[in-house]
């Protein structure tokens, strides 16, 4: 059932015989639904389906982090769905049906801000500190930009998020990590945030 948001002549949500009407990033959009094939699947279908899966299930609870670094792009399609073509092509290794994602190739915010140098990690306890440099100055390199930062617990399967813990300027950033998170291995990624939604592209600090 479709829901009309603004009378008869509006647009609308839901399905109308075999059209569905659907908002995209702030646009309404109708089409059909597709019909469903008779022919089985065939081994590169079911292949993609798995690497789909995989990644979906990694990327789907770093939605709010691929939200903003995902924000900008050509074309309709979502910020998520915009991740899930990258690392589709370019994060996913093995043979079917053992894929894993490759996490040094994996970028959750693609943009034009610099990222910083010589960026160093070690481990305290349950603290987690990140140190880098910035040698100049540009429009695509502010002193206020906020640096996020992404941890995974492989062994755990477990993310930590922090999307806004210091400014560029600072130079460093002490991460607390929950109770037992750090034990196993970490995979981390940092990345800025500026001004006017501007963002850098994610760099992969290693794995601890």
């Amino acid at each position: 059932m479709a829901v009309l948001e603004k009378g008869i002549n509006g647009i609308f949500r839901g399905k109308i015989g075999k059209i569905i009407g659907l908002k995209v990033n702030g646009k309404q959009y109708a089409r059909s639904l597709p019909t469903p094939s008779k022919n089985a699947p065939t081994v590169g279908q079911l292949n993609q389906r798995l690497k789909f899966k995989l990644l979906m299930e990694w990327l789907r609870p770093l939605k709010a982090i691929i939200d903003v670094g995902y924000s900008r792009g050509s074309g309709h399609a979502s910020p998520l769905n915009r991740a899930m073509s990258y690392h589709l092509k370019e994060a996913v290794i093995g043979v079917a049906p053992d894929y894993v994602i490759d996490f040094s190739k994996v970028i959750l915010s693609r943009g034009r801000l610099l990222p910083s140098l010589a960026m160093e990690m070690s481990l305290v306890g349950n603290c987690l500190l990140v140190t880098w440099a910035d040698f100049h100055w540009s429009m695509y390199c502010d002193l206020y930009d906020r640096a996020c930062f992404v941890v995974y617990n492989v062994d755990r399967k477990e993310v930590l998020m922090f999307p806004d813990v210091a400014e560029r300027r600072q130079g460093e950033a002490s991460l607390c990590l929950t109770e037992g998170f750090a034990v196993g291995r970490l995979h981390v990624w940092m990345q800025y945030v500026g001004r006017e939604g501007l963002v850098s592209t994610t760099v992969y600090l290693g794995l601890l």
